[in-house]
């Protein structure tokens, strides 16, 4: 009975160490399309909570483009690519770790404008808003924005109904 109960207890444990590991690295910000040119330009931003070595890691693109990976870092670290590797639109990142591993992926993009706005991560989804990259993404300006867009559209639908509701002027008909 005692066998059980500790191999049971190893189980869990080794099943809760890796469910710890496995969301250890994430990509959390993606400048596609920078002001000016993309050459030299362009990165990825990369967090981890604690010191984790990327030796032998690679960053894949949706053509199958691979950079090779050979850094520590904790924190959010912004990868800067020495040439245009992204494309400006059906753009995918993935992180692969040493073994082969899926480590974590974007969705698709697609940035036809040259700003300062990159893909986001805020919650489990990208929003292409201003960068911030090298910290916390400013999550926080989406909620709002999307605030602001629900009182213009409740502002929208209130003008509609005004208009629907008006009666008509039969006075000037002929």
């Amino acid at each position: 009975m005692k066998a059980r109960t500790i191999l049971a207890i190893l189980i869990i444990g080794i099943f809760i160490l890796c469910t710890l590991n496995a969301g250890f690295v994430s990509i959390t910000e993606v400048e596609l399309n920078p002001a000016g040119s993309d050459s030299g330009n362009e990165w990825v931003e990369l967090y981890s909570k604690k010191e984790i070595s990327l030796d032998k890691w690679k960053l894949v693109n949706q053509d199958d483009g691979e950079i090779i990976l050979n850094f520590s870092f904790s924190d959010y670290y912004v990868f800067e690519f020495e040439s245009q590797w992204l494309d400006n639109k059906d753009e995918k990142v993935c992180l692969i770790d040493a073994e082969g591993d899926e480590v974590d992926c974007t969705e698709v993009f697609a940035d036809s404008v040259n700003n300062d706005k990159t893909w986001q991560l805020c919650d489990g989804d990208w929003f292409l808003i201003e960068e911030s990259d090298g910290k916390k993404n400013d999550c926080e300006s989406i909620s709002e924005r999307e605030e602001n867009e629900d009182r213009e559209d409740e502002t929208v639908n209130e003008d509609d109904e005004n208009e629907i509701n008006k009666k008509p002027n039969y006075e000037n008909l002929t």
